[in-house]
């Protein structure tokens, strides 16, 4: 049987893990829903791969003979890509990171980070009143002013577009 991409990180994740493992672990161990992930498992338990009792999963022998040659040719690179794409994501360069994942086939991970992308905010802001009781708000991001025209409590800033959250105490002075 050839297995898929998500399959083989299954199997190599309960191998890294040693022991009998949940099926809801693995799935938060390698960051593709549970649905799927339990899908992937039914198939890896009917080809005598891995054995699950009382919702714990472990590898079998043909399953341990399986994965053995192509864990140690693949995890270290995937290893290696997981940690890049999570070193990207913490950096805020969501968009590599997304293509990453969806190298590896983390479709909902990739999802996920592209999410994380769109709603990025920041709290903190400061501002400073005019003549004329205009209140001018200074971006969080790039440190440009604009003034509070709504009272809207989600601002984006019409200089580097990043959008960030106006404290609801100066929302209630405009």
């Amino acid at each position: 049987m050839s297995l898929s991409p998500t399959k083989q990180l299954i199997l190599e994740t309960m191998w890294d893990l040693n022991r009998p493992a949940k099926a809801a672990e693995v799935a938060k161990a390698i960051g593709v829903s549970f649905p799927a992930v339990m899908m992937h498992m039914i198939g890896l338990e009917r080809s005598h791969y891995i054995n699950g009792k009382r919702g714990l999963y472990e590898l079998t022998e043909e399953g341990k003979s399986v994965i053995d040659p192509l864990h140690q040719r693949n995890s270290e690179r995937l290893y290696q890509e997981m940690q890049k794409a999570s070193n990207l994501e913490l950096a805020g360069r969501y968009e590599e990171a997304a293509k990453i994942y969806e190298s590896l086939k983390m479709y909902e991970k990739a999802g996920e980070v592209r999410k994380m992308a769109k709603t990025q905010y920041v709290i903190s802001t400061s501002f400073r009143f005019e003549k004329g009781g205009t209140i001018i708000i200074s971006c969080p991001h790039c440190g440009a002013s604009q003034p509070a025209e709504s009272k809207s409590s989600q601002i984006s800033c019409k200089y580097c577009g990043k959008s960030y959250v106006v404290p609801k105490k100066i929302l209630d002075m405009i």
